[in-house]
């Protein structure tokens, strides 16, 4: 089928029904607009739950404030890690405790990146060692999960105007953890041509 009969379709097994559609990953008003129409408003109830990273997108779909995530809490990424790892009992040996929550602190409280590492733990050995290996070798285990973060990153990468591109891009060539100094980013920027006026300009580069 084509868009419009799927679109066609959906609104049809939707009618007469009280319902909840959520849609992951919303990044234009365009992609809201093209879909709004399938779902049918019968005043009873039904909603729609939108996930974005844009605020604006979020504020375009409804005017009501939208729910802004956080990034997890130390306690919040132990429990998610136990939940991959152990199952929902968390029945875990004490002696992991501490290196799983150092571990997860390294995940800077980013639900995907503990998710991949979970993934990596629940197939090691459940030792002391086996958990401080993995704790040594963080993004190693992250870079080898190419699907799920490459995924994620290049959808920010792609969202991206393509002036912006090679400054994201130049963010690689610092160390993991490194502390970037703003000033000499936007100098190497400058430097290496990422950044320009436009013509009559009266705005310095930086």
């Amino acid at each position: 089928m084509d868009d419009n009969e799927l679109a066609d379709l959906v609104q049809k097994n939707l009618k007469g029904r009280r319902y909840l559609v959520v849609v992951d990953d919303f990044w234009s008003r365009d992609v809201w607009d093209s879909i709004r129409r399938i779902f049918p408003n019968y005043n009873n109830g039904s909603r729609i739950l939108l996930t974005t990273r844009e605020n604006e997108v979020a504020m375009y779909a409804n005017t009501c404030s939208p729910h802004e995530m956080k990034l997890l809490s130390l306690e919040n990424g132990w429990k998610l890690l136990c939940d991959k790892v152990f199952g929902p009992k968390h029945d875990h040996p004490p002696a992991l405790e501490e290196i799983g929550k150092e571990i997860v602190e390294k995940c800077q409280g980013l639900p995907l990146t503990i998710s991949v590492i979970a993934g990596h733990l629940s197939k090691v050995a459940r030792t002391l060692e086996g958990w401080k290996d993995v704790a040594r070798t963080l993004s190693e285990n992250i870079a080898s999960n190419p699907n799920k973060c490459l995924g994620v990153l290049g959808l920010s990468y792609y969202h991206l105007p393509n002036r912006l591109k090679p400054c994201f891009l130049s963010m690689s060539s610092f160390p993991e953890d490194f502390q970037v100094d703003t000033r000499r980013l936007i100098q190497l920027w400058i430097a290496e041509g990422f950044i320009r006026t436009s013509v009559g300009s009266r705005k310095s580069l930086e």
